[in-house]
């Protein structure tokens, strides 16, 4: 992985092989981002992706082992008990040009992929457990 800030905004270039959601976490922790907007393109493989079951609560999940287009990565980060959450939505796309969509879970980079991270200028947006939903949701107060 390599950053770099370029006004208010960290370009981050992640490496062949490397794990997208532990990758990034460790570059939140090190420009020290507590809060943040995040884009992306590149090429995946090993992705993991899901559909919230509103009904169960349940994530279906979908794994798609091969190398895949990163049509589109958009997400969040915010601090959960303390430490950056990269929550994170993710559009695949294979020869067929048919593109599969969802929560990401995690995936391998199979070439590069190349992030924009925008940071929140106020100090740092946690996430608290939500006992309705089971989900660790964005709290403003």
């Amino acid at each position: 992985m390599k950053w770099r800030l370029s006004g208010d905004l960290y370009w981050v270039v992640l490496e062949k092989g490397e794990d997208v959601g532990a990758s990034l976490c460790a570059f939140f922790r090190e420009a020290n981002v507590e809060s943040a907007a995040v884009v992306g393109i590149g090429a995946l493989a090993d992705t993991e992706l899901g559909f919230l079951d509103v009904k169960s609560g349940q994530y279906l999940k979908t794994r798609f082992p091969d190398e895949m287009e990163l049509v589109s990565f958009v997400g969040n980060v915010a601090l959960v008990e303390g430490k950056p959450f990269l929550h994170a939505h993710a559009a695949l796309s294979g020869p067929d040009l048919v593109v599969k969509g969802g929560h990401f879970f995690g995936g391998r980079v199979a070439v590069t992929m190349e992030c924009q991270v925008l940071p929140g200028a106020n100090g740092p947006i946690p996430r608290r457990f939500d006992q309705a939903t089971g989900l660790k949701l964005i709290d403003l107060g």
